[in-house]
């Protein structure tokens, strides 16, 4: 006699998948790898293709991504989110969506307060100038990865592996 129980589990690529009880073994060994909720990154970038091109990569490789074009709009979805991974531009010039902070301000505004402070903070800009990374260092940044050396595939790899703790960026040369 067959039960009629269905099952329902996360694929891995956004599905949800219903079966039977013929299928329960299977089910079992797959919610063992799955991930306790999806990871989210806020991404702050002032040049909006950028950040579409981010947010839907992020999004396809299983993220929650938020974005904003402004330092403040990040410092916005601060007051509400908690994101796992902030990955930032230094220069935050879009003075058309209301920008006037840059990057280092907005990572010396969210490590000094506590609610935020905990949260991983990567600088993601095109400058591997070493004062550009020696001050975003000192403003308060986990990591700093250049733009240019990365394609969006690769970004999402560094952006896991800042997560799992690992150290992938730049440091002062």
């Amino acid at each position: 006699m067959k039960i009629g129980f269905k099952y329902k589990y996360y694929s891995g690529f956004g599905r949800l998948y219903e079966y039977g009880y013929k299928h329960t073994r299977m089910i079992a060994k797959e919610a063992k790898n799955m991930p306790d909720h999806k990871k989210t990154v806020l991404i702050i970038e002032d040049e909006q293709t950028l950040l579409d091109m981010y947010r839907l990569k992020f999004e396809a490789s299983e993220f929650t991504a938020l974005t904003a074009l402004t330092g403040e709009a990040g410092l916005e979805i601060m007051k509400t989110a908690r994101p796992d991974l902030i990955l930032i531009d230094l220069v935050l010039g879009n003075k058309a969506a209301g920008g006037v902070l840059d990057g280092y301000e907005v990572i010396r505004r969210l490590k000094h307060d506590k609610a935020t402070a905990h949260t991983k903070m990567c600088v993601l800009t095109n400058y591997d100038q070493d004062k550009n990374i020696e001050n975003a260092y000192a403003a308060g940044a986990d990591d700093y990865l250049v733009k240019s050396d990365l394609t969006p595939a690769e970004l999402v790899s560094k952006a896991r592996d800042i997560l799992n703790g690992k150290k992938v960026g730049l440091i002062k040369k």
